[in-house]
């Protein structure tokens, strides 16, 4: 059993949760690496968060948990959009598949081509603009705004300082 608190928001409620070993342990072997056996793990802390216990909760501690869900999602798909844009920079579904990054996630993830494009296109703007990325990575801007944000900059003309950008993104 894991127990702690968050201390990056103002929630003070104990996380607790159990993870049963044979689910960690079945969804760990399905993939070699570390960052499949995390994935595995986090799939477990879902299926035990899911297992919905907030009507034990006062108030106060389920918007607590509702804001500290919203960041660390945020934190999630920033991580995701990063992710589908290095592939795509790599050519790996090309590489595995013949086929563009967009179109292998939208036929492997069940995404529409333009969720697909999306969300590769908000990986490609957080590589482009590392304190966006890394406010984004900690969840201090949710994807919507991340995406804004990146795109705004995209706009900006092309002569303006680099000192001006690094300046626009905080």
């Amino acid at each position: 059993m894991a127990q702690g608190v968050d201390e990056r928001t103002s929630s003070s409620m104990p996380v607790t949760a159990t993870v049963p070993e044979e689910v960690g342990e079945e969804r760990a072997h399905r993939h070699e690496g570390p960052p499949s056996a995390t994935l595995a793990g986090l799939s477990a802390a879902l299926d035990v968060l899911c297992a919905d216990q907030s009507g034990l909760l006062s108030g106060p501690e389920q918007l607590g948990l509702l804001k500290d869900s919203l960041r660390l999602g945020a934190r999630f798909q920033a991580w995701q959009a990063e992710l589908a844009a290095r592939i795509d920079v790599a050519e790996v579904a090309w590489q595995e598949h013949g086929t563009s990054t967009s179109t292998w996630l939208a036929d492997a993830a069940n995404l529409t081509r333009r969720e697909a494009a999306r969300l590769i296109a908000a990986g490609h703007g957080l590589a482009r603009f590392p304190l966006v990325a890394q406010a984004a990575g900690a969840g201090d801007v949710l994807p919507g705004q991340a995406e804004a944000i990146t795109q705004v900059l995209d706009d900006l003309p092309e002569d303006f300082a680099p000192e001006v950008i690094t300046e626009a993104q905080q």
